[in-house]
């Protein structure tokens, strides 16, 4: 009787035992499931297609400040007749004063350190600092270019929010024409973002644009002032100019 009691014991204890460790095995693989599907959404397609032109836009230059335009160069010197965009914004008045070089003069002066030479390298000129004003800019140069393709420079982390904006101001067809470069981010892993402070700072931040994006839809993309313009509105918010 008791050996029948000890059979049955050991039975029920090794029956948990087994509950116990398929529930911590499932709960090991979900710990990285779970957040790697919370950050899918962040998350395009790297597009392997050929291009004529790799075009940098002013936040997408990689963690360490030249990830775009390592990669532009490296993408410019594997075949002849290549050329670069650069998307940019307009210039402000700490630019035009000269107190920093503007984002195209760092931008070339990079690219010619990396053997591009400045005429393989045109300007776009965006009206707005935002997704929707970069991708008109860049819908108004695709019509003036119809044959043309281009892979855009960017982050695994604003790849899906890029392609969404992309794809709803581009339409089917010419969404078609512009592939991503997606950037690796040493610092930041889609698969792997939890397990460091910046990684978990990228993931809220990136929320936040993505939802924005979604909410807000294409919007108004208003011009940019002038220098003049801007220097009187602040002047006047602080009470040093005439209404």
């Amino acid at each position: 009787m008791q050996g029948n009691h000890r059979a049955v014991f050991g039975s029920v204890v090794s029956r948990r035992t087994t509950i116990v460790l398929a529930v911590l095995l499932v709960l090991a693989l979900l710990h990285g499931v779970i957040p790697w599907m919370l950050a899918w959404p962040f998350h395009a397609s790297s597009s392997s297609k050929s291009a004529d032109y790799f075009c940098i836009h002013g936040n997408e230059l990689g963690a360490d400040g030249f990830g775009a335009l390592d990669a532009a160069a490296e993408w410019h010197g594997k075949s002849s007749g290549r050329k670069i965009l650069l998307l940019l914004p307009h210039i402000n008045r700490i630019v035009e004063i000269g107190a920093v070089p503007s984002f195209e003069q760092t931008c070339r002066n990079e690219l010619i350190k990396r053997g591009v030479p400045s005429a393989d390298v045109w300007p776009i000129r965006a009206d707005a600092l935002n997704a929707w004003g970069e991708a008109h800019a860049l819908s108004e140069w695709l019509k003036a270019h119809p044959e043309s393709t281009v892979r855009i420079a960017c982050s695994p982390f604003s790849s899906g929010r890029l392609r969404y904006v992309l794809s709803k101001i581009l339409g089917p067809i010419d969404s078609e024409r512009v592939g991503l470069a997606i950037l690796p981010d040493p610092e930041c892993r889609v698969e792997s973002w939890w397990r460091s402070r910046t990684g978990v700072k990228r993931f809220m931040y990136g929320w936040l644009e993505l939802i924005y994006v979604w909410a807000k839809g294409d919007g108004a993309c208003p011009e940019m002032p002038d220098a003049a313009t801007f220097q009187h509105e602040i002047r006047t918010q602080i009470g040093e100019a005439p209404l």
